[in-house]
């Protein structure tokens, strides 16, 4: 796609103009202070060596991104069921039950299931259920039905539920 199509996609302002050039550089300076800060404490909030692990560093990196996926898909799935579809403000609100029953649901499972199976194996296997689910959310249109709605919810909600337990376990086995 065009270089010129990128910075001219913004809502209020281009991605290139200096408001938002301005707002990436302070936060990419707040990380790097923050960071400086990390190193140099007595007693970090976040000990920098533990990134020096792994395991840590993958289920950090993974876990941003399924929370980054959850909270877009919780705030989006309402907006598309009430601005395209056309339903009401409380049925858009309500919509969300069967993706959060699917993710506690899930969560309980997967925390069963880490005694028999490995962690690298159900965070593949979730990572790919969790896709699948946001993949076909991206096919939604204004002729997609809520049933439909509903179902993507559920698949995408089992993978990201079944992550929760996986990662803080993964993460825990990992360090004394």
């Amino acid at each position: 796609f065009p270089y010129t199509t990128l910075f001219r996609s913004g809502t209020h302002f281009a991605w290139g103009s200096s408001q938002i050039i301005g707002l990436f550089s302070i936060g990419a300076i707040l990380i790097g202070t923050f960071l400086l800060i990390e190193a140099r404490a007595k007693e970090p909030i976040i000990p920098l060596s533990l990134f020096k692990n792994r395991v840590i560093t993958i289920v950090s990196i993974s876990g941003f991104f399924m929370g980054t996926g959850m909270f877009g898909a919780i705030t989006y799935i309402p907006l598309f069921v009430q601005g395209v579809i056309g339903e009401s403000a409380s049925k858009a609100g309500y919509i969300l039950t069967p993706l959060m029953l699917s993710l506690i649901f899930a969560s309980i499972i997967g925390g069963r299931i880490i005694s028999k199976i490995t962690y690298r194996t159900i965070i593949m296997t979730s990572m790919i259920i969790m896709g699948l689910g946001f993949y076909l959310m991206s096919t939604m249109s204004v002729d997609t039905a809520n049933s439909t709605v509903v179902i993507y919810m559920i698949i995408t909600g089992l993978g990201m539920g079944s992550l929760m337990p996986t990662f803080t376990i993964a993460v825990q086995s990992a360090v004394g």
